[in-house]
């Protein structure tokens, strides 16, 4: 007879673990501008189309609009670096990604900050979080198709020791290397 250990998962809603930060509307021109060379410390302004444009690893540096550094610390959007974004709407729907340098998002992005990353890796809750994608296609409502942000909340993933998170880390990075070849 084989015997399950039962594993302990922690629920994005956990504060002990995680604080989610949700993006705002954002208007063009006021809230965003177009990338330019004049402007200084610019911060990337992420939008759901860049989590599909970037790879899971990114600083997301280039994206098409960004803020004034001042503009977004004013706005309190900033998701810190090494924080999981993951979009909540259409064809990318749950599609994940590290942020390297802090980022700002829209209303369509949640930032998902590890509290304790001795505890939890960034790249573990990064595959954890991407690996929902199905599950959330099928929380989708409406026509565009999109989750609410109690419903990104609902979302948990397993808590395991570091060690065995490094494992899944390995097993992600090797099964997604040869798909990058092709």
């Amino acid at each position: 007879m084989t015997r399950f250990r039962k594993i302990e998962s922690i629920s994005l809603s956990n504060e002990e673990f995680f604080e989610i930060k949700k993006g705002r509307f954002s208007k063009k021109g006021i809230d965003y501008v177009e990338r330019s060379v004049d402007l200084i410390d610019p911060v990337p302004h992420v939008m759901p189309v860049e989590l599909n444009r970037f790879s899971i690893f990114s600083s997301l540096s280039q994206t098409r609009f960004c803020l004034k550094k001042d503009h977004a610390d004013r706005l309190q959007r900033l998701v810190p670096e090494r924080s999981i974004l993951l979009s909540t709407i259409s064809s990318s729907l749950g599609k994940a990604s590290l942020c390297i340098n802090p980022v700002s998002i829209n209303q369509f992005v949640v930032g998902i900050i590890i509290k304790d990353k001795s505890i939890l890796l960034p790249r573990y809750v990064l595959y954890m979080a991407g690996s929902a994608r199905t599950q959330l296609h099928l929380m989708a409502k409406g026509g565009v198709g999109h989750v609410t942000f109690n419903e990104i909340l609902s979302l948990s993933i397993p808590l395991l020791n570091l060690e065995r998170q490094r494992e899944i880390i390995e097993k992600f990075e090797n099964t997604a290397r040869p798909m990058e070849r092709t």
